[in-house]
């Protein structure tokens, strides 16, 4: 769950959900998700919650890969997955969604 801190003029809020799909793979790839309340896309929240994610992927030595997938009309979750370091890692897969990977750094 991702929760909107409170704060003098706001009470907190459940803005969305994000997560690790499975264990890692004996390869060392793991799959993020993401998810934002329409009302709290464009805040930046699917950001933050990206970056944690890869921060504590990477945490573990056998994570090498970190992968999201997305559906080519979402532009604004293409956008975070850009704005995040991940690259395009394949076509069209057969659910319709385009893969991204980010590889840890050296």
């Amino acid at each position: 769950m991702l929760l909107r801190a409170a704060d003098s003029d706001q009470e907190p809020a459940l803005v969305g959900v994000a997560g690790y799909t499975a264990p890692p793979t004996a390869e060392g790839e793991v799959e993020i998700g993401y998810a934002i309340a329409a009302e709290y896309q464009r805040c930046g929240y699917a950001t933050e919650a990206v970056e944690a994610l890869l921060a504590r992927a990477f945490e573990h030595p056998q994570v090498l890969v970190v992968t999201a997938k997305t559906f080519p009309t979402l532009q604004p979750s293409i956008g975070v997955l850009m704005k995040t370091g991940f690259v395009r890692a394949g076509g069209e897969g057969a659910d319709g969604t385009i893969r991204y990977e980010r590889r840890r750094r050296s």
